[in-house]
Parts: C-alpha cells; structure tokens; sequence
C-alpha cells in the first residue's frame, strides 16, 4: 500500500492541474472485465483414508482506467466459494483425512496498483501480477483459484528495440493459500532483475537474478543467477536455461547448487512432438528452490515435486499435443530419478481443452503418478468451465 500511497502523492499535483473532466472520463471509461471459472478436481491418494472431491467456484473482478498524462489505476478483486460439501483439505478447513486442494475459501484484493506508462517506460507500484518467462523462478501459480501476487514497485524500460530491463523490489508474496492462512504471506526483502534481448526474431535471451531475503522462511533465503534462451527455426523450436544458487543473507546453511533445463518441440501442422529434461541440483542436505515459481507448469500436474527432494530432481518428458476438431489434447510421459540415478516415480499426464466460444472454454485433465521411492501413488482428475463475460 505504502509504494500505491508514493505513486498517488506523484500523481496529485498532475491531478490538480488536469481537467476534472478529463480524470473523470478516465475512470467512467476504464476497462472492466468480470471472469468465472467453475473447477471440480478429484483426488485419489494413498495412505490417506478418504479420497477428495472439491468443488470450487472463482469470480474476478478486473478494473483498469484508462490513462491521464500517463498514469491509470488497476483494481482487481477475487472470491473463492466452495460449493457443495468440503471433502477435501484446502490447507485451512482441518479436514487432514482428504488429500490437499489448495483452494480455500476466501474473497481478496488479488490487485492494486498505480502504474505510469510512456512509450519506453513503465513503473507499477502495489500489489501486482509478475510473470518471468516460463514462470520456473517467478509466477502467479494461476492454475489455483487465488492467484499468488507481489507486493512492491516494479520498473520496465526498453534500453533498445531489442533490449529490455525488468527491475522488481518486493516486500510481500501473497500466495496461493489465501489471505486467511498461516502461509498466506511470505515477506522479506526481494530483488527481481530480468534482462531481455531479442538477439534475433527467432532467437531471445534473457539474463535474470533473483535475490531473496525471507523474513521467517530463512531457509529459503538465496542468490540465483541464470539465464533462459529460446530459439527456432521453421518448424523446431527449442528451449535452454542454467541458473546457480547459493545461499543468501540470513541463511543459516551454506550451499552451492545448479540448476539445467532443455526441452525441444518439432511442429507438424495439427500435431506437435516435444521432449527434454529438467534437473535440479541436490546434495543430500540442501535443495535447489523456486519458492516464487508457478509449480504446477513443472514435473507432473499431480504436484508430488513441489519441493525439490534433498538428493536433486532429475525429470526427463516426453510428449505429444494433436488438434482434433475443436478439442486439442496433450498427452505427456515423465520419468523421475534422483541425481544418483534412483528411480523416484513417473507420471502420465492427459488433458483436453475445448474452446466453446471466445468467451467459454471447457477442459477436463488428469494426472497419474506412479510412486518408486518418492512420496505415494496419486491419481487426480479435473473438469474445469472457464466463462469470461
């Protein structure tokens, strides 16, 4: 709220000195956009007694003005219901004997912001919505019904037509779990940089370096340093990134870690093929993290890797996406291993989406993890109605 409260006291004296009218047409004209998104996800684990069943409905509110010498406003407003009985542990209701789904009730402010825009420049400050690439470090784990956002300032320029820098200091995370948990928030001291370079159309870098500071979680205070390329040619397109972490400020632990990841996809009209394999490093005391990271996108949508095992993570996938009619469906195998090559489990992941209209979209998905060594077989099934009004 304080860097909102900054950008206003900015923003006051422009305010004075334009029309009302003008400020007012600004408001009166801004965008409002009003989402559901209708989910029922089923749970099948074992070692828990009962399976979960959980019926959640999401309503979003968006609002942004449009802009006066610059400046505009953005609100945006979240529900999460439960509708139904509550057969399923949404990490605050206390019911254990239901495997998690982590979608508990709650209405929350999920944006706040003032932003100025120029041709070059842009600065937002409040609470936000920040995506970093493929959203493996930084992301807003959007496929859970309230959304994970950032509170601070975050500063966008475009150097150059092909280069751009992306500065972000936070104070908040507001996570997944709702703002009426005990792991609502996690606060600390955050810096977020982000180089892109276009080095061509069909090749982009980026150079990034993630600097975190919990202020309880200190086990998680650490210092990654990457990179993250995408190139293509014709219909290959192929992906890399490397990253090191070390540990940061009040860490008690001392530790070095990598980070590699490659995936590659050939493009073949209605069909695509694509495999690759993403490892994170483990020493058998400490752990490669991305606790700011959209988790769900990575090794399997059973979620059973959400925190990196102490020995490293090595996922190898491979897969197939076909459109058929109006339904595209994806259908992707994961095999899990530990770094001393000990098979931890593997996954099949299936899901189809259908677009109904621009506005209405249906998608049904499932997950099912197999255990070795690693956590317990999981099966999960979702039907998901997404309407956009």
């Amino acid at each position: 709220m304080k860097y909102v409260l900054m950008m206003l006291f900015v923003l006051s004296p422009l305010s004075f000195g334009q029309s009302l009218e003008n400020i007012a047409s600004a408001i009166k004209s801004g965008e409002i956009d009003v989402k559901f998104r209708y989910r029922v996800e089923a749970v099948d684990q074992d070692l828990l007694s009962e399976n979960a069943l959980a019926s959640t409905l999401l309503s979003r509110f968006t609002y942004q003005s449009n802009q006066v010498r610059g400046f505009s406003i953005g609100l945006e407003v979240d529900n999460v219901s439960h509708l139904g009985a509550q057969k399923y542990n949404d990490t605050i209701n206390g019911n254990t004997l239901y495997p998690v789904v982590a979608d508990p009730d709650a209405t929350d402010i999920n944006q706040y912001y003032v932003k100025y825009s120029s041709d070059v420049f842009t600065a937002t400050a409040g609470r936000q919505r920040i995506n970093h690439q493929n959203q493996r470090f930084i992301g807003g784990v959007g496929w859970r019904q309230n959304e994970q956002t950032y509170d601070g300032f975050r500063l966008q320029w475009q150097v150059l037509a092909k280069w751009n820098i992306d500065y972000s200091y936070l104070h908040n995370v507001n996570r997944v779990f709702g703002p009426n948990g005990n792991n609502a928030n996690l606060a600390g001291n955050f810096h977020l940089i982000n180089n892109q370079l276009s080095l061509t159309p069909f090749h982009e870098l980026s150079v990034f370096g993630y600097w975190l500071d919990f202020d309880d979680s200190k086990a998680l205070s650490s210092q990654t340093l990457g990179f993250d390329y995408n190139g293509s040619f014709k219909h290959l397109s192929w992906h890399g990134a490397y990253a090191q972490q070390t540990d940061y400020r009040e860490n008690p632990e001392s530790f070095s870690l990598d980070y590699w990841a490659w995936d590659v996809k050939l493009d073949l009209d209605k069909n695509a093929v694509f495999t690759g394999q993403e490892v994170l490093g483990g020493n058998g005391t400490h752990r490669f993290t991305t606790p700011l990271a959209t988790l769900h996108k990575f090794q399997g949508f059973a979620d059973k890797f959400l925190v990196t095992p102490v020995d490293g993570l090595r996922d190898s996938f491979i897969g197939i996406t076909q459109q058929v009619g109006a339904f595209n469906v994806a259908l992707t195998f994961h095999s899990f291993k530990n770094l001393d090559s000990e098979k931890l489990g593997r996954e099949v992941n299936v899901s189809m989406n259908y677009r109904i209209s621009e506005s209405v979209n249906l998608l049904l998905k499932h997950a099912n993890y197999r255990a070795e060594i690693h956590q317990t077989d999981t099966q999960k099934w979702w039907l998901q109605l997404s309407v956009t009004v």
